[in-house]
């Protein structure tokens, strides 16, 4: 595009190395779609998004290894709760929940400019109907002249005049394939590209909420894991983890790969559509030129492919029109004004195809196409990424987090079995099981807080209550007959 500028997503991408399954790093001047080396490039991208899976199962399966390690070393639930790990879980999901917006952002302004690129493309394909639409009728206006010329024939004497003649009508069939065959061709691909690209973009729509929403539910398994306790919601979360790690890092790729192609596309692309076409040979280096570029908009390509066709028409109308002024029959008198009407009306459509034939319209239409993919798709596809990614490292966080936290917990959700009476964070309740616990009263002890009721027990502070746990060192006895409670002595 003239005068167009890159924005810095686009460079980024465009920069990073391009590495064939040869290990060799393609040159930049072959950057095209027409090149199969450049799709193994693109397929070299999307394997760096597996790699990082692979390391990321690697450490999932050392820090597992290496946790459970630690847990048999210790007692089972009576240690003290690695609330680092709860934290850190915590923590993992609020900034993956933060990147599901950004995701969804991403996926916004990715189908919004995937939109705007598909309406251009509907309306300089629709330019190019019409433009087709009046060649086709050019042609058959020229196959009636054709015919009518055919009928004539042996009435015209001038038998250098017939020569003459046959070779323009001829010459005149040629350049009309030239024009109308290409125009075919463009249409025909365009409404293969719209189909191809509104059919994907509604499968990478659905997967990519699908995605989201499945880290969403996750997290909300997650938190209910933590907060209830529960072993079992914790194990869920971890295995379905794992699985969305997998599906998100293979997203990942997918979407880099897509992301470097666009970034090589939009370095310049009204230049990268004119190779593109001009390589599968849709239409000719003038002829893109004058319908992506329209430098001279007074120009007119069907009139210059033309160009002398309207004098030869009106020659033959001459020649027409004197040899009606011979003595000829009635017959044949009808049948040169046949030819001389089947001229005037192929030369009046082939002005309204002249006229039709502007290349502003899909000019238009093309830099309207590369703003909304070089801009707004590229830049959604860029914050997919950023936020795809840091969704995979919160995701394995998690599950290293859980795995932590979890192995503490019991199976049931059942506060019984699964207190921990060293837990300095959790509130003890004297009164929790009365079946191991009696209940403890000190009279006179003023570091405790007694009723006149002799039925009223306040709670009991958490470092006093740990004093008369059963196994204790402490004597208990003194519970049943405390001591007579003396006051400090006033300080001299």
């Amino acid at each position: 595009m003239e005068n167009h500028t890159s924005s810095s997503i686009v460079r980024f991408f465009h920069s990073w190395p391009h590495i064939t399954f040869s290990l060799t790093v393609l040159p930049e001047g072959k950057y095209s779609f027409t090149n199969p080396t450049y799709f193994e490039t693109l397929a070299m991208v999307a394997l760096m998004a597996l790699l990082w899976l692979i390391l990321t199962m690697i450490v999932f399966v050392i820090y597992i290894c290496c946790a459970k390690s630690r847990r048999n070393s210790e007692s089972s639930y009576n240690t003290k709760g690695c609330y680092c790990s709860v934290c850190t879980f915590v923590v993992a999901i609020m900034l993956s929940l933060g990147f599901i917006g950004v995701a969804v952002y991403g996926n916004i302004q990715a189908s919004e400019g995937l939109n705007v690129a598909i309406v251009a493309v509907k309306k300089g394909n629709h330019t190019f109907g019409v433009m087709l639409d009046q060649m086709s009728q050019v042609h058959s206006s020229y196959d009636h002249m054709h015919q009518s010329f055919n009928d004539t024939v042996i009435m015209l004497p001038d038998q250098e005049f017939l020569d003459n003649v046959e070779s323009d009508l001829n010459g005149l069939a040629e350049k009309l394939d030239q024009v109308e065959q290409p125009l075919s061709d463009v249409e025909e691909i365009m409404n293969l590209s719209v189909y191809v690209v509104v059919t994907g973009e509604n499968y990478r729509k659905v997967a990519t909420l699908s995605l989201l929403g499945f880290q969403c539910l996750l997290c909300f398994f997650g938190l209910l894991g933590i907060c209830c306790r529960s072993k079992w919601m914790v194990v869920i979360m971890i295995v379905f983890g794992i699985i969305c790690v997998i599906g998100t890092c293979f997203y990942l790729g997918a979407d880099l790969s897509i992301s470097v192609g666009l970034s090589d596309f939009c370095i310049d692309p009204l230049r990268s559509l004119q190779n593109y076409t001009v390589d599968e040979d849709y239409l000719t280096v003038n002829q893109t030129d004058y319908f992506l570029f329209c430098r001279n908009p007074d120009k007119n390509l069907l009139g210059d492919e033309l160009a002398g066709t309207g004098d030869t028409l009106q020659e033959y109308q001459g020649y027409i029109t004197r040899m009606s002024e011979d003595n000829i029959t009635q017959a044949e008198q009808d049948s040169l004004t046949r030819l001389n009407e089947s001229i005037a009306a192929f030369e009046t459509r082939l002005n309204d195809a002249v006229m039709s034939f502007g290349c502003e319209a899909t000019s238009a239409a093309a830099r309207k196409f590369s703003s909304a993919i070089c801009r707004t798709t590229v830049e959604g596809f860029f914050a997919l990424a950023v936020a795809i990614f840091a969704m995979t490292v919160c995701m394995s966080v998690m599950i290293c987090a859980a795995a932590s936290a979890g192995g503490r917990y019991s199976d049931k959700m059942s506060r019984s079995s699964s207190f921990d009476y060293s837990d300095p964070f959790l509130p003890h309740n004297s009164n929790y099981n009365s079946n191991s616990n009696r209940n403890i009263t000190r009279t006179n002890n003023p570091i405790y807080a007694t009723s006149t009721s002799s039925t009223t027990n306040l709670g009991v502070m958490t470092n006093t209550l740990s004093f008369f746990r059963p196994g204790s060192d402490e004597d208990d006895s003194l519970l049943d007959s405390p001591p007579p409670y003396s006051p400090p002595r006033n300080a001299r």
